[in-house]
């Protein structure tokens, strides 16, 4: 992907650093803005195009190459998904690979974490473990469909004082695994599983020093 413009956005700073600074304590401590992107194929579908189907003597022969397309100057690839704080403000974009970028209504001003799972639905987390889906992707969002409660049944409880900081979805898409511990501290913290077909939400206690980072899937159930 190309390179983003200097005066177009921020370039984003690691979680580990915003966990750890004396001077970032949180997201309440002063205005910052932190820009997480994940990657969206299909947001934009491509039109279909028609041709006529080639006579016997103009279909190449064999052996012979076919001669490319001509390009139609239209910018083809997958959207990324922007998640941006400013305080404890989130805001939500589209990028297009053209630098269009498209605004995206979210659930609540307090998300903490916006991820992709399988049937190209979104699933947004709140810092206080709360989720929402939006069934019909960004291309829904565009489309006014919104965003709906995700019901959720618990297993385990966030410790006290956690919030949730950040998620990353499994690599079929049907979990979503997310960080939550205090804003000032790396205990108690928690790794929270969250099924979203089942509306199951599993909560297990890390031990101490985990960081606000987010979690990283080696493989299925495997976290």
């Amino acid at each position: 992907m190309s390179r983003t413009p200097p005066n177009r956005f921020v370039a984003p700073r690691p979680a580990a650093g915003r966990a750890r600074s004396r001077h970032a304590t949180g997201y309440g401590s002063r205005l910052l803005r932190f820009l997480v992107g994940l990657a969206i194929a299909g947001c934009a579908p491509v039109a279909p195009t028609t041709s006529a189907a080639p006579t016997p003597a103009e279909s190449p022969t064999a052996g012979a190459s076919a001669t490319p397309p001509a390009p139609s100057g239209r910018v083809i690839g997958p959207d990324l998904l922007l998640l941006a704080f400013d305080g404890d403000a989130a805001t939500l974009s589209l990028v297009r690979l053209s630098g269009e970028v498209v605004p995206l209504p979210l659930p609540d001003p307090g998300v903490a974490a916006v991820v992709p799972v399988a049937g190209g639905r979104l699933v947004a987390l709140l810092r206080d473990g709360d989720a929402f889906v939006a069934p019909g992707g960004p291309a829904g969002l565009l489309a006014g469909t919104g965003w709906r409660t995700l019901p959720l049944t618990n297993s385990g409880a966030l410790p006290a004082g956690a919030i949730v900081w950040s998620a990353a979805s499994s690599p079929g898409g049907m979990q979503v695994a997310a960080i939550a511990r205090p804003r000032d501290a790396e205990s108690p913290s928690a790794l929270v599983v969250i099924e979203p077909v089942r509306g199951r939400r599993d909560i297990r206690p890390l031990a101490d020093g985990a960081e606000g980072v987010p979690p990283a899937w080696i493989g299925p159930g495997r976290v």
